[in-house]
């Protein structure tokens, strides 16, 4: 599987599921109850479940998704997906920064370029509904 060059799109058939496999992505990503990490692997091991395709099937379309999201951003474009959010590329202003072994000296920080998520109004609901406990450490 190549992605910095010659990247295919997915076959047909992998891109009829690409809708399938954002939404169950999202609903991964909520219902993990112990709250710890979902790496990429948890999410195409479930997703090969739930969708019947082959591991590296979910596993293209996923990079080929990943690929496509950063080339878009990379250029300045927004990403978005309706119901889950926005990735998009704003720009930090400049500002002083100081060396914490010697706040003395100021340094000028210039402005660049940041990429920011902005969940979307259904992500915001149903994150809303997490208990607060979840997030402070505290072990089920």
């Amino acid at each position: 599987m190549q992605h910095c060059r010659g990247w295919e799109p997915p076959t047909s058939n992998l891109r009829n599921n690409l809708q399938t496999i954002i939404t169950q992505a999202s609903k991964l990503l909520l219902l993990n109850t112990t709250m710890t990490t979902v790496t990429k692997r948890d999410l195409i091991t479930e997703l090969s479940d739930q969708t019947g395709l082959k591991h590296h099937q979910v596993a293209e379309v996923l990079d080929g998704l990943i690929e496509l999201i950063g080339k878009k951003v990379e250029s300045g474009h927004d990403v978005t997906f309706r119901k889950f959010g926005t990735f998009e590329v704003c720009v930090a202003k400049s500002k002083i920064g100081r060396n914490p072994n010697k706040p003395e000296n100021e340094v000028l920080i210039p402005d660049r370029c940041v990429v920011r998520f902005k969940p979307g109004r259904e992500l915001k609901e149903r994150v809303a509904k997490l208990p607060p406990s979840k997030l402070n450490g505290d072990k089920p």
